[in-house]
């Protein structure tokens, strides 16, 4: 990888001021090499100095704003968004090359981004989301205008181009494969053997055959290709111009053919499926101890905050949970156990009509709603009788007790506390069932309950949330990344995450803490 984002970085700046030289000499008509060669140690080296210069001054420049105390991340995206456009139209004044000196203005803004700074650090965030969302919008705009082009590109040159159509393919497999040599024997020749002792199974002629397959044409060929004048100097039509940017586009398809679908057959095909289990069930337990710890933290003065934040750890270790299952439609096994927990909220809503717990219309409503769930999970195609019978038997009790309901507010709070009460009775009885059958289905289902509970518990906070509150919203925030932080930790040591997957949760957890401080303060 790093040798193929240096690839991207360097290769395609010299390639792009190659293809320069190539396109004056066409218009021209005449070539030196010795003054292209001056030329092109000129206008590089001067991008180069513009490109270091610029950003100089403009690091000195956000360094005084920052002093004045301005540090809207907005503002400092639109200062880098302007950079590399300023950078390149300053360096074509000069008559040097812009596309080095925006290389090199990127580059030397890459060492002040790698500054551990506190004051940059939600910039930093907020910045590599717009510039990879900018770079997947200027790739696909590119490839939409080749296919509003292409096909006009083609039709032309299969009707004018003196070129046989067998010839045309032979180019564009000719070019791919002098390309993939190129590659192939420039890193056998220069990498070191050093480089692979960590990977003991891979050779460097292999390794240097995958990265030969590796060099995947793209949005800059292309774009270089339909930058090509119509018209030469003198002006007569540029000769063969559909041709060229119709052999490009094959060698772009070509190499992404290579990249998806050989590329793979000489990769180690190692059985990662086992290991991606234990990490899952790792990071369950992570989340799990952390609800533990944060449950036992409870009191009557935090006990809407710490609902609030066990709401989202509920959440993670159900979405961790359907990861683990591996299986998001219905299996037979989650459809019977569904039926089970309508069953229990039937008796549950049947108990409570007894006691007078609740009223017969609320009670009645919510077994009509049972019954169509448990239609819709049901495998057997639905009685239409049956299902008539239902609606028919509601409508009755919501004539009779209908007129009754004069206070809509009432009727819905009663509605929420059977929903909750059967919530809560649920969990308990798949609790008890989980220590009889330890299945990730009814821990799945475990954690939904969970959820749920502490949402509803964080939506009845909302109502009285004040700013007291959101202090220790944060404060209980901050203490369920803490004890997170020494969960990921302990299971590194023991081996049981790996330490791709420990830098990245303590990533994610980094960013929870830049929105929670973003949304409480």
């Amino acid at each position: 990888m790093g040798l193929l984002e240096g690839e991207s970085l360097i290769n395609d700046a010299s390639g792009l001021v190659s293809f320069q030289f190539a396109i004056a000499a066409m218009m021209t008509g005449t070539f030196s090499l010795m003054w292209a060669g001056i030329e092109l140690v000129v206008i590089s080296v001067g991008g180069v100095i513009v490109g270091l210069l610029f950003t100089h001054l403009k690091v000195r420049f956000v360094r005084w704003l920052r002093s004045l105390g301005m540090e809207n991340v907005t503002l400092h995206i639109l200062i880098e968004i302007l950079t590399p456009f300023l950078v390149y139209l300053l360096a074509e004044y000069c008559k040097v090359s812009g596309i080095l000196a925006v290389v090199a203005s990127g580059i030397m803004h890459s060492f002040d981004r790698e500054k551990i700074n506190p004051e940059t650090v939600g910039l930093n965030t907020a910045s590599a989301s717009v510039w990879s969302t900018l770079v997947f919008v200027l790739n696909g705009l590119v490839f939409i205008i080749l296919g509003t082009q292409l096909p006009a590109t083609v039709e032309a040159m299969w009707a004018v181009s003196p070129v046989s159509k067998l010839k045309i393919v032979a180019y564009i497999i000719i070019i791919t494969l002098v390309l993939m040599l190129i590659r192939f024997l420039w890193s056998l020749l220069t990498i070191k053997k050093d480089t692979y002792k960590s990977e003991s199974r891979l050779s460097k002629t292999k390794a240097s055959l995958i990265i030969s397959m590796s060099g995947v044409r793209g949005a800059v060929t292309l774009a270089t290709t339909m930058s090509i004048p119509f018209l030469l100097g003198d002006g007569s039509q540029f000769p063969e111009r559909d041709l060229i940017i119709f052999i490009a586009s094959g060698v772009i398809l070509c190499s992404l053919l290579i990249s998806n679908f050989i590329l793979p057959l000489f990769l180690e095909k190692e059985a990662k499926t086992n290991a991606l289990a234990v990490e899952t069930e790792a990071c369950i337990e992570i989340v799990s101890n952390v609800i533990t710890r944060l449950n036992n933290q409870i009191t009557e003065k935090n006990r809407r905050a710490v609902s609030r934040v066990l709401r989202d750890y509920y959440q993670r270790k159900s979405t961790l949970q359907r990861k683990q299952s591996g299986n998001p439609f219905d299996t037979g096994e989650e459809i019977r156990l569904k039926k089970m927990i309508y069953e229990w909220e039937r008796q549950n809503t049947n108990a409570m009509l007894c006691n007078n717990e609740i009223d017969e219309f609320t009670a009645q409503r919510y077994l009509g709603i049972l019954d169509r769930l448990e239609d819709n999970i049901s495998k057997n195609e639905k009685n239409p009788f049956k299902a008539a019978m239902k609606s028919v038997n509601f409508a009755k009790y919501v004539k009779k007790f209908g007129n009754k309901e004069q206070d809509v507010e009432a009727s819905k709070r009663r509605f929420y506390n059977l929903y909750r009460a059967n919530d809560s009775f649920v969990l308990q009885r798949l609790k008890q069932l989980h220590e009889t059958d330890d299945s990730h289905l009814i821990s799945k289902y475990i954690s939904d309950y969970e959820f749920s509970l502490s949402l509803q518990n964080s939506r009845d906070a909302s109502h009285e949330a004040n700013n007291e509150e959101a202090v220790s919203v944060e404060s209980i925030a901050a203490l369920g990344f803490q004890l997170e932080r020494d969960n990921i930790q302990t299971m590194f040591e023991h081996g049981r995450i790996s330490w791709e997957t420990a830098g990245q949760m303590r990533r994610n957890i980094s960013l929870l803490e830049l929105q929670i401080k973003k949304d409480y303060f």
